[in-house]
């Protein structure tokens, strides 16, 4: 995913969150090492990412924040759960995402159960308590 300006890059391989150079140079990690890393999006200032996490030791997911340069990690989310498509508000100050309950997801097989998500949520990009915004009525898939 480019950056706001174009010079840069989010994307994830192996599980991994990286930032690089437009031109794929430069590529470095940013995040943790411990969960997985997936989805990132650039705050409209390409100052930030948000990106969304998933951990298998303890089977639950956040959103998450982080400076393009790897600074300031902070979990958003207080709820653990499935995030899917994390969105900047166009002034930054919010971050919308899918939400799905992480224990359907752990119970159900087959494959659609990836993709459950629930609930259409916002949290503030401080972080803090997701407010609904509207059932999610199929919109993942």
């Amino acid at each position: 995913m480019p950056s706001p300006d174009g010079d840069r890059l989010a994307f994830t391989a192996l599980d991994r969150l990286y930032v690089s150079d437009a031109d794929g140079s430069d590529v470095r990690s940013v995040g943790d090492r411990e969960t997985t890393q997936q989805q990132p999006a650039w705050s409209p200032d390409g100052e930030w990412l948000a990106f969304t996490t998933w951990s298998e030791a303890d089977q639950e997911g956040h959103l998450h924040k982080v400076r393009a340069d790897g600074s300031g990690l902070t979990r958003l989310s207080t709820r653990p759960a499935i995030y899917r498509d994390p969105v900047w508000s166009p002034d930054g100050s919010r971050i919308v995402a899918l939400r799905g309950d992480a224990r359907a997801y752990l119970e159900n097989s087959g494959p659609r159960a990836a993709f459950a998500a629930n609930e259409v949520v916002w949290m503030p990009a401080e972080g803090g308590e997701a407010t609904l915004v509207m059932p999610a009525n199929g919109r993942s898939e």
